[in-house]
This record gives C-alpha cells, sequence and structure tokens, in this order.
C-alpha cells in the first residue's frame, strides 16, 4: 500500500510502502525526492515517487505495487509523458 500525503507545498511528500501486512515498511521523504510542481493529481505523485524510487518499471509492476487499475495507469502515465517527467521504452517506464 502507498500513500502520499502533501504539505503545504508541492515538494513535501511522504511515500510509505507495506509489504505483505505490513511486515516490511520503507519510508522515504520527499524532500529528499524534488516533486515537480506541475504534479498536481495525488496519483501522478504516486506514481512519480514509485518510479524515482524503483527506477525503471513496467506497467504490472506498477499495477501491483500501487494496487490501482491498469487504464488508470495507464492515463496517469500518458500525462506525465506529455509533461516530459517520464520516458517509455517498450513496455517500462521511468523517469525523464
Amino acid at each position: 500500500m502507498f500513500t502520499v500525503s502533501t504539505g503545504s507545498t508541492n515538494d513535501v511528500a511522504h511515500l510509505y510502502y507495506c509489504r505483505s501486512q505490513g511486515v516490511d515498511m520503507i519510508a522515504e521523504t520527499a524532500s529528499q525526492i524534488a516533486l515537480p510542481g506541475e504534479l498536481e493529481s495525488p496519483r501522478a505523485k504516486l506514481v512519480y515517487l514509485f518510479l524515482s524510487m524503483n527506477g525503471t518499471v513496467t506497467i504490472t509492476e506498477l499495477q501491483n505495487s500501487l494496487d490501482m487499475k491498469k487504464i488508470s495507469l495507464y492515463s496517469v502515465l500518458k500525462c506525465l509523458e506529455k509533461q516530459d517527467l517520464i520516458s517509455k521504452d517498450g513496455d517500462s517506464y521511468a523517469l525523464a
């Protein structure tokens, strides 16, 4: 499960990742990961942060890790791609 909570500025967010039943938890502060100011959607922020922490991933990896439907992910990824924030190489996505 991932949760993004934003503070008073767009570059302050928290990403929490819990693996199976919360056994392994990784918390990363996005003050170390600068969020682009044009990211307004919580889902776009979530996908951007996931990519910044995991590098190149496939849509299936995003779907499984973020518990999001592929149709939603394709929409978010298309928007991020149009803003030149991510790049697509075959079936994989990464930060631009």
